[in-house]
C-alpha cells in the first residue's frame, strides 16, 4: 500500500482521543468496579431496587422485589455505612465470608417471595429509559436464579460498558471539543459513577452523543437526512426520559441552517421531532408519576424518607410567584460557604459516597486544564464560533443550571428553604459542553497543541491512579503511594 501522509497523520496517536479513551476508560472503569464495594456509590440500593422492579415491569409505585435481594441490600447497605464511618488507620476489610458466599450461591426458592423495597424509593421518578442496559441483564440474571450479588455486578457492568461505547462514539463523531470531552469524561468523579449503578452512566452518554450528532450536523457539508432526525429524534426521547432537566440541550437545534434540510416542511418535522415531541412526552409521564410521589412518607428516619416540609406544588408556586427569592437561593446555594468549590470537587473528584476526594492540588489544574484544551485541532479549517452562537451556548448552559437547581428545590427541599439541599457539581456534566464552546479557545499554535494533548492524557492517568490509591488507602487499609 503506498504511503499516505494524510493517513498516516490520521493514524498518530493524537488523532484519535476516541480510541485512548476507550482503552483507559475501559481499564480504570472495570477496576472501579471490583474495588467499589456495593452500596458504596450515592443511591445505589434505591436505583438497584429501581431496577429490579422495572425489570419485571413495574413501572409505577413502590419498587418490589424477592425478599433474597431485599436482605442483600441491607447487608451490603450495613457493610457500606460501616466503611464509610470510619478512617483509614482501622481499615475494616470489605467482601467477608458471607459476602464472597453470596457472589456464588444460587437464589434459594423459598427467597423468592416478592416484598416491597419501601425504603428504597429515591428512584420512584426514574423511566426505563435511565437504566436501558441493565434492565434485560438484571432479568435474564434473576429468571436464572443468580445470585444478588452477581446481579448487582451485572447491573453496574452493563451500565458502565454502554454508557463508554456511547461517549466513545460520541467523542468519533463530534467535529468540536475532542479533547476537551475526553478529558471531562475521564475526571474520576465522572469514571466512578459511570462504573455504578445511577441514571448518570447512561445519561451522560446519551447528552454527549445528542451534542456530538448535532453538532456534525451542523459543520458537516452534508445534507441532513431523514435517517439522520430519526437518530436524534430517538436520543432527544432518551435524554428526556433519563433526566428531562437536561431537555435544553436540543435548543442546539437552533444553530442548524434551514437551508441543510431538503425543505421546510422536513425542517418543521424535525423541531417536532426532536425538540418538542419528547418535551410533550416527558410532561406526560412526569404527570403519571407525581402521584406515586405523594404517596411517598414524609420524615426523617434512617431509612429514606421524603423529608419534612416537601411539597413541590406548593414550592413550584412559591417558585413562580418569587422567582427572584428563588434566584437569590440558587446564589446563595452556590456562594455560601466556599460551596462553589465543592461544586468543582464533585464534578472532578469526589468518590464513595463522597466522602473521599482527590487532593485540591489535582482538582484546580484539572479544571482548569479542562478550558484550556482546544475546540478543533489546528490542522482543520478554521472554525470560528460567531458570537451570537456563543452567546446561544452560555445561554443554553445557564438555564439548564437554572433547571437543575429548580428540580432539586422542588421535589427534595422544604418549601422557600434558604439554600438547595442535595445539588451536586456531578449533575453539571452533561451541559458542561455548552459552558466549554461559549469560553472555549478557537485558535490555537499548531507547535502547542502536541504538548497539552500529551500533558493532558498523562495528567488523566495520574488522576486515575492516585482515586484507585485513595480508595484502596480508605477501603482497605492498602495503597500504591502515599499522599
Amino acid at each position: 500500500m503506498p504511503y499516505s501522509p494524510e493517513l498516516n497523520e490520521k493514524r498518530r496517536w493524537y488523532n484519535r482521543p476516541h480510541t485512548l479513551f476507550l482503552l483507559i476508560a475501559l481499564v480504570f472503569g472495570s477496576i472501579f468496579i471490583v474495588l467499589t464495594p456495593p452500596l458504596r456509590a450515592p443511591d445505589e440500593d434505591h436505583h438497584f431496587a429501581r431496577i429490579l422492579s422495572l425489570s419485571e415491569g413495574t413501572l409505577r409505585g413502590i419498587p418490589h422485589a424477592p425478599a433474597v435481594f431485599r436482605d442483600y441490600i441491607i447487608q451490603a447497605r450495613t457493610k457500606a455505612q460501616e466503611i464509610h464511618h470510619r478512617t483509614p488507620q482501622h481499615p475494616v476489610y470489605y467482601l467477608p465470608a458471607s459476602i464472597i458466599t453470596s457472589l456464588v450461591a444460587p437464589t434459594a426458592i423459598n427467597n423468592t417471595e416478592i416484598v416491597s423495597l419501601d425504603t428504597m424509593n429515591r428512584g420512584i421518578l426514574n423511566t426505563p429509559a435511565s437504566y436501558l442496559s441493565a434492565l434485560p441483564t438484571v432479568w435474564l440474571a434473576t429468571h436464572l436464579g443468580a445470585a444478588p450479588a452477581v446481579t448487582f455486578y451485572l447491573a453496574r457492568l452493563s451500565l458502565f460498558l454502554v454508557s463508554t461505547l456511547l461517549i466513545y462514539y460520541a467523542i468519533r463523531i463530534t467535529p468540536v471539543l475532542k479533547w476537551p470531552l475526553f478529558f471531562l469524561t475521564l475526571f474520576p468523579t465522572l469514571v466512578f459513577i459511570r462504573s455504578s449503578i445511577s441514571p448518570d452512566p447512561l445519561n451522560i452518554g446519551y447528552s454527549l452523543l445528542f451534542f456530538a450528532l448535532l453538532n456534525q450536523s451542523m459543520l458537516s457539508d452534508a445534507p441532513i437526512t431523514d435517517r439522520r432526525i430519526i437518530y436524534l429524534s430517538i436520543l432527544s426521547f432518551l435524554l428526556c426520559f433519563s433526566k428531562n432537566i437536561y431537555f435544553l440541550l436540543s435548543g442546539i437545534f437552533f444553530l442548524l441552517p434551514v437551508r441543510k434540510f431538503k425543505s421546510r416542511k422536513q425542517y418543521i418535522a424535525a423541531l417536532f421531532c426532536i425538540v418538542i415531541l419528547p418535551l410533550i412526552a416527558d410532561i406526560g409521564w412526569l404527570s403519571v408519576i407525581s402521584q406515586t410521589l405523594h404517596a411517598l412518607p414524609h420524615g426523617t428516619d434512617d431509612s429514606f424518607q421524603m423529608p419534612n416540609g416537601v411539597d413541590e406544588h406548593a414550592q413550584m408556586f412559591f417558585v413562580v410567584s418569587h422567582p427572584i427569592v428563588f434566584l437569590q437561593t440558587v446564589w446563595h446555594t452556590w456562594s455560601s460557604q466556599g460551596n462553589w468549590f465543592l461544586f468543582i470537587v464533585h464534578l472532578v473528584g469526589a468518590l464513595g459516597l463522597l466522602d473521599m476526594h482527590l487532593p485540591f492540588m489535582l482538582i484546580i489544574p484539572a479544571f482548569l486544564l479542562l478550558f484550556l484544551l482546544p475546540i478543533r485541532k489546528p490542522n482543520e479549517a478554521p472554525y470560528l464560533i460567531p458570537p451570537l452562537h456563543r452567546f446561544l451556548y452560555l445561554g443554553l448552559f445557564i438555564a439548564s443550571l437554572l433547571l437543575v437547581a429548580l428540580a432539586v428545590y422542588v421535589v427534595w427541599t422544604p418549601v422557600s428553604a434558604d439554600s438547595i439541599q442535595g445539588i451536586q457539581g456531578r449533575y453539571f456534566a452533561p451541559i458542561f459542553p455548552l459552558l466549554l464552546m461559549a469560553t472555549g479557545w478557537q485558535n490555537f499554535a499548531r507547535k502547542y497543541y502536541t504538548y497539552i494533548i500529551t500533558f493532558a492524557v498523562f495528567f488523566t492517568l495520574f488522576m486515575l491512579l492516585s482515586s484507585i490509591n485513595i480508595f484502596l488507602y480508605h477501603d482497605y487499609g492498602l495503597s500504591l503511594w502515599m499522599f
